[in-house]
C-alpha cells in the first residue's frame, strides 16, 4: 500500500491535525480526488467568511520567486555593467599598446 498524509492548520486558533492512512496504492489517486473536492467544498461554504484563498499558496510564491528575479537580475545588470566596462577598458588599452609598438618600430 502507500502512506496518504493529511495536514490540517489553522494558526490563527492553534489548531493542528496530522493524519496518516495506509491505502492501496491503485485508490491513492481516487482517494486525492476525493480530498481535493472536499476541500473546494469546504472552502465553498466559507467563501463568505474567508479574507484570501490561495489553495496552494501559488500567488504568494510567485510573488516571492518575483521579488527574487528582480533582486537578481538587478544584481547581474550592474555586473554586465561592470564587465562592459573592464572590456572597454581592456580593448582601449590594446589599442593604446598597439599604437604605442608602431610608433617605436617607425
Amino acid at each position: 500500500g502507500g502512506d496518504f498524509l493529511m495536514m490540517v492548520e489553522l494558526p490563527a486558533v492553534g489548531f493542528r491535525q496530522h493524519l496518516k492512512w495506509t491505502v492501496k496504492r491503485s485508490n491513492l489517486e481516487r482517494i486525492s480526488g476525493v480530498v481535493a473536492d472536499t476541500l473546494a467544498d469546504l472552502a465553498q461554504e466559507m467563501d463568505n467568511d474567508l479574507l484570501h484563498k490561495d489553495g496552494d499558496e501559488s500567488e504568494l510564491m510567485m510573488d516571492h520567486l518575483r521579488k527574487i528575479a528582480l533582486s537578481q537580475l538587478a544584481s547581474w545588470e550592474v555586473k554586465l555593467t561592470e564587465a562592459a566596462e573592464i572590456k572597454g577598458k581592456g580593448e582601449r588599452s590594446v589599442l593604446h599598446l598597439r599604437t604605442m609598438r608602431e610608433a617605436y618600430f617607425k
